[in-house]
């Protein structure tokens, strides 16, 4: 689904469109550097689907982010460099109701700077002013600089961890918008 721009609350982090052009070559370079197989493991991914990604792989998966109708999607560019991808969900899964947002900060390098904070707020704010009430999203329970951010974003825990068909444990949470 096409989305706008959207400036953050720093002045060097923007959520930009998806661009099938600039975009595969990145995603190909996070997935297949030494902290890729971490990242994705981070994410929710086991193992056995980790494993090297093809230029060919990319192309498909940003053309999926640009013509998905059920998912808003963003890059998220510091310092005119993309960084990571911020999605949302408009869809409720078996797992999480919606809308629900997603974050990766492919490149190691943005980790532990505010990054992931500044996008997932300009998001929530972006939510709220399309009159959305909610916000749901989860993280692996093992993830514990996910909980910190999500924590410090005001989500709450909904219900207890749970795990997934393969045995990963998960904590779902959300968070209520100011227009309620």
């Amino acid at each position: 689904m096409i989305v706008p721009n959207i400036n953050t609350s720093n002045p060097n982090i923007e959520l930009v469109k998806p661009d099938i052009r600039r975009d595969p070559k990145i995603s190909l370079r996070w997935i297949n550097s030494v902290d890729g197989p971490s990242t994705l493991a981070s994410m929710g991914n086991i193992d056995s689907d980790i494993k090297p990604t093809t230029i060919g792989d990319e192309i498909e998966r940003t053309d999926n982010f640009i013509h998905d109708k059920n998912q808003l999607n963003w890059m998220i560019k510091v310092d005119n460099e993309i960084v990571g991808a911020i999605w949302v969900d408009l869809l409720s899964k078996d797992y999480l109701p919606s809308p629900s947002v997603h974050l990766m900060v492919g490149d190691s390098n943005a980790r532990n700077k505010g990054v992931g904070y500044a996008s997932l707020e300009s998001v929530i704010n972006y939510m709220e002013n399309e009159g959305y009430d909610e916000i749901f999203t989860r993280h692996l329970t093992s993830n514990i600089p996910s909980s910190k951010l999500l924590s410090s974003l005001k989500f709450d825990n909904i219900g207890s961890p749970y795990k997934d068909k393969d045995n990963l444990e998960w904590q779902n949470l959300s968070r209520k918008l100011s227009n309620t």
